[in-house]
């Protein structure tokens, strides 16, 4: 099984010096060859969006396969 690393960010957004969280989250795809990683994409969701579910559902159509659940390991970092 081949593993795929992930990072989560929350977007912010700054209102009279404060930040505050815009709902949304920015989740970056990352694999890594030759010892460096590679980043595969970035996702911008919702946050309350299942993120694994969404990274099968970018890899399956963008030509990783059809079972890429079972090809594949997420690794949150």
């Amino acid at each position: 099984m081949k593993k795929l690393y992930y990072v989560i960010e929350k977007e912010v957004q700054d209102i009279d010096d404060v930040q505050e969280c815009t709902g949304y989250k920015d989740v970056t795809v990352y694999q890594i060859t030759d010892n460096e990683p590679k980043r595969i994409t970035t996702l911008t969701l919702e946050n309350f969006t299942d993120s694994q579910e969404e990274i099968f559902d970018w890899l399956s159509g963008n030509g990783y396969g059809d079972n890429v659940s079972d090809e594949y390991e997420l690794v949150r970092l």
